[in-house]
């Protein structure tokens, strides 16, 4: 007989570096993965790090908050002009929703080990926090390896 096992807990953790001419692009992979049914299922621990371009005023420029992240209690949709610098986002599996955990004043390179490292830390120590046994990471933005990895 076939004996059905739990899977165990997964730290999906993604970097998004948008800090570039992708931002649209990749504003639209974090929303479907938003709206994915992975991040909602109780054993997956999602971690986002998000750094927004600030094309400071060109025709490139996107204003708008991120769709469909809220506060980090949950009470309201991040609303206003979009947060130009880096953000890390998680799924609250309580909230039911993907809230914003911490914004980052100032402007950070994303091509830089520490800033990779800082997120990683922060998200890797909640993901051992909640039990997780299995890690997921991907970066995200233009390719060619890290080096050169955000523009």
């Amino acid at each position: 007989a076939v004996v059905a096992q739990d899977s165990p807990d997964i730290c999906f953790v993604v970097f998004q570096m948008a800090d570039n001419n992708l931002e649209y692009f990749i504003r639209n992979d974090n929303l479907e993965l938003i709206e994915s049914c992975a991040i909602k299922k109780p054993n997956f621990h999602t971690w986002v790090y998000f750094d927004g371009r600030d094309a400071m005023g060109t025709w490139e420029d996107i204003n708008d908050p991120l769709e469909k992240v809220w506060t980090k209690d949950g009470s309201a949709q991040l609303s206003g002009r979009k947060h130009e610098g880096s953000q890390y986002l998680t799924y609250d599996h309580q909230l039911g929703k993907m809230v914003q955990d911490t914004k980052l004043e100032g402007e950070f390179n994303g091509d830089d080990w520490e800033t990779v490292y800082r997120f990683l830390v922060h998200a890797f120590e909640d993901c051992v926090g909640k039990g997780a046994k299995e890690w997921f990471f991907a970066l995200s933005s233009h390719g060619g390896g890290f080096y050169g990895f955000g523009g």
